[in-house]
């Protein structure tokens, strides 16, 4: 599974970044990647994926998404990492 944060500078962003760092290193050995987005510094990736909200977590499994969180719910994140 890869997991995709689409984040800017906001508070909520800044809180949901600290705790996915940790969700990252917590489920490294279930092979679970994580990455993080700037829509900032990457317009183009958030529009391909219509980011209208932050923060936005999207979860792929071979290519495509399989779920979506919008907004500040580490608890939903956590929720959709153990039952992968």
């Amino acid at each position: 599974m890869v997991v995709v944060d689409f984040f800017d500078q906001c508070g909520h962003c800044k809180k949901m970044n600290t705790i996915l760092d940790e969700y990252s290193q917590t489920y490294e050995d279930k092979h679970i990647k994580f990455f993080k987005v700037d829509i900032n510094e990457d317009v183009e990736l958030a529009t391909d994926y219509s980011i209208t909200s932050i923060p936005t977590t999207l979860f792929f499994k071979d290519g495509t998404i399989v779920k979506k969180v919008v907004g500040a719910k580490p608890d939903k994140v956590r929720q959709i990492l153990e039952s992968d």
